[in-house]
């Protein structure tokens, strides 16, 4: 076809952009319809902690540093957890990246701890919050208006997801900027 301009090839960059988002919106709305219809079911394994939380940081890696955010990991991640590797994967990116998201200097940490036979792994970072009348909306099923701009399933897909391997995902604090 010849060669291409800069505009052109920019333009479709971003038609590529768009469609891997709606496939996204797409895929995780059907996710949600088979976990509440209860035909999606976890296929847990042992799986060490360490694997899962390295997979999950080399994937939004490359995002933390275009954005110029540090990145550390601390505590103990030693622990072999029951869980659906693919999935468990899912939910600790999704909520990387909504880290990632909403920082906008400084970073994001990830924190493990075994607490009472609990793997316990938490995410701090210096993002601008979010106003507390908001807080129960975070993981609410999310209105088809918020779906269709692709907003508000992530984060309530990853806690039925986590539920349903016998997890959780919760929001500890916030602290709006």
């Amino acid at each position: 076809h010849g060669e291409v301009g800069t505009p052109v090839l920019e333009a479709l960059a971003e038609v590529v952009k768009t469609n891997n988002r709606l496939r996204r919106v797409v895929a995780d709305a059907l996710d949600v319809a088979r976990l509440e219809h209860g035909q999606w079911h976890p296929e847990l394994q042992p799986v060490k902690l360490h694997q899962l939380l390295t997979r999950a940081e080399e994937e939004i890696r490359s995002e933390l540093a275009r954005k110029g955010l540090s990145y550390s990991r601390t505590g103990d991640a030693s622990a072999l957890i029951l869980t659906d590797p693919e999935q468990a994967h899912r939910v600790l990116t999704t909520i990387l990246r909504n880290a990632a998201q909403y920082t906008h200097e400084g970073g994001v940490t990830m924190h493990c701890a075994q607490q009472r036979g609990q793997c316990i792994v938490t995410v701090v970072d210096t993002g601008v919050g979010i106003q507390s009348a908001l807080l129960p909306q975070l993981f609410a099923k999310p209105q088809l208006g918020h779906l269709l701009r692709g907003k508000g399933m992530s984060l309530y897909l990853a806690r039925r997801l986590a539920k349903a391997m016998n997890a959780d995902v919760t929001l500890v604090s916030s602290e709006l900027e």
